[in-house]
């Protein structure tokens, strides 16, 4: 190792030569350490990422791969995936070479997953774990791809919890009685009546600015979408995210009456509903246990939405638009088991018809179950 100590600035830095991937050779210093392991440690990641070999620690790789995604990966996406790095896997894995890092190291951090209990007591979700866990390989096969590294241990074990998590919805009746719980905070059930009749994401709402609502057409405008606090605003989460939501007309006269009821009306860029994601959250458990209703996700309330309009036999493709999705087969992805649940309603109001307009009649004698002939078409 090429350390030494800067005895003017009580720090250490190296001073060292490298190979980069096609075998030419560099020299490059870098000061600032407060300590000497420090410096060695960056001079050995710094040479295992030049000469493109995954001799290199598992932050030195986070390294590297969040600078490559920062290039193309949306804000939001980009802050999701650094806080899942941030979190969970440089404190377990951060100073450990990638290439040592072994199957029963990857099973040991997953069980420990499965244990913890980060809020309240509450153990992680499926999907969260899913979320953690995927991360880690996505990290190896970036290493695999770019760093030479032989095989992913985390596709050996597997993968933990579940993609998608489980959707939960409350009906309209079970929401009536949230939003009459909601007696002394106008502002907040403002936002949920617009989650609940939009089925806007929450990001979406967020930004909504007055030059967003329409009330002659009753329309609302999804142009961008607010990202954590302090981080601004982006497009929103897909091209087809950028559309026009029809409003009962009802909802939007609550909301211009909401609008009324301020001092001044807010301009844009200013947001018409100053709330954060963690208010939305805190008073949707607060007052949903107020009503004595099940708990919810802010995000079910758009699945309560989607699921309002399936079964009151809205086309897939128009709650398709109007959620924001690419294609009709990206909603039936996320709501297909709804309706596989409505199977038998379709199944029983099939048989009522059957019944009701007595399309069939009988003829013959004798045991009609098992008498091909014993029922004749009334055409």
């Amino acid at each position: 190792m090429s350390v030494y100590k800067d005895a003017a600035r009580g720090t250490w830095y190296c001073r060292f030569r490298y190979r980069d991937y096609s075998g030419k050779l560099h020299e490059t210093t870098k000061r600032g350490f407060r300590t000497k392991r420090e410096a060695q440690r960056y001079e050995m990641d710094y040479k295992g990422a030049a000469a493109g070999a995954a001799e290199m620690t598992m932050d030195a790789l986070c390294d590297a791969y969040l600078a490559d995604r920062k290039v193309n990966a949306k804000k939001s996406t980009y802050s999701a995936l650094e806080k899942v790095i941030r979190n969970h896997i440089r404190p377990a894995f951060g100073r450990r070479i990638v290439s040592k890092i072994t199957k029963a190291e990857v099973r040991d951090w997953e069980n420990a997953l499965h244990k913890k209990k980060p809020r309240y007591g509450t153990p992680y979700a499926e999907s969260t774990l899913h979320t953690i866990s995927a991360q880690l390989s996505t990290l190896m096969n970036y290493a695999m791809k770019y760093y030479d590294l032989q095989h992913n241990p985390v596709r050996s074990v597997g993968t933990i919890g579940s993609r998608k998590p489980r959707q939960e919805f409350w009906t309209i009746d079970q929401f009536r009685r949230f939003v009459q719980a909601i007696d002394d905070y106008p502002l907040m059930r403002m936002v949920y009546i617009l989650l609940f009749f939009s089925g806007m994401r929450v990001g979406e709402l967020l930004a909504l600015t007055c030059d967003d609502v329409d009330f002659d057409k009753n329309i609302i405008h999804i142009t961008r979408t607010a990202l954590g606090r302090g981080m601004g605003y982006d497009t929103p989460k897909t091209p087809y995210s950028k559309r026009n939501i029809l409003m009962p007309p009802d909802v939007m006269a609550l909301l211009h009456e909401y609008m009324g009821s301020l001092y001044e009306l807010p301009k844009p860029p200013e947001p018409i509903l100053p709330v954060t994601r963690v208010m939305i959250r805190w008073n949707l458990n607060k007052y949903a246990k107020k009503a004595g209703l099940p708990h919810l996700r802010v995000h079910d309330l758009r699945h309560s939405h989607a699921s309002y309009l399936i079964h009151h036999g809205v086309p897939i493709t128009t709650i398709s638009k109007r959620l924001g999705h690419a294609n009709a087969n990206t909603t039936l992805s996320i709501y297909a088991h709804m309706y596989a649940e409505s199977a038998e309603d379709v199944a029983a109001m099939l048989n009522q018809t059957f019944h009701d307009e007595k399309m069939w009649s009988k003829r013959g004698q004798g045991d009609t179950k098992n008498n091909a002939g014993a029922w004749k078409f009334k055409g």
